[in-house]
């Protein structure tokens, strides 16, 4: 399913070449398919989904994203040593030194791609069985898990 959202070779030089570049890819589950369950969306928070993975957001009780996929305030981009401040989310800075290195070519940036795509695989499995199994106690075990895959994914860069 969320294989299906990824760019093509297209992507590739967009952002040099002045051409749009999204901030991140999304797919939404928005109608439950039993009462009590919450949506989902799942979100690369990157700007290359095919280098990148889907991370899940479910709309529960004490959901919260973090702090790796948010923009700096402008105030807190206050121009530093004559230059401005990088007020990227720190997410989209790691991701962007990965895709230097798998535009290298560089091997071991190859493999930790796969080992991504697996990871993002595994979560898919696990989060379909929380929600099909969702209850009251889920939402404790599954309100930060936006941001603890994304945790792993900065992990792997």
């Amino acid at each position: 399913m969320l294989d299906l959202l990824r760019k093509t070779a297209s992507e590739d030089g967009a952002e040099d070449s002045g051409k749009f570049v999204s901030m991140s890819s999304q797919l939404s589950v928005l109608l439950p398919k039993s009462g009590g369950v919450p949506c989902c969306h799942w979100f690369t928070g990157t700007p290359y989904p095919s280098r990148s993975i889907f991370k899940p957001f479910i709309f529960c009780d004490g959901a919260a994203i973090g702090d790796k996929t948010t923009s700096q305030k402008s105030s807190e981009c206050a121009a530093v040593a004559g230059k401005l401040a990088d007020c990227r989310p720190a997410l989209h800075v790691a991701h962007k030194e990965f895709v230097a290195r798998l535009e290298k070519q560089d091997s071991k940036s190859q493999m930790t791609l796969q080992q991504l795509h697996e990871l993002e695989s595994n979560c898919l499995q696990d989060v379909e069985d929380i929600m099909r199994n969702f209850d009251v106690t889920a939402s404790s075990r599954v309100s930060s898990i936006f941001h603890h895959i994304t945790d792993l994914e900065m992990n792997f860069y």
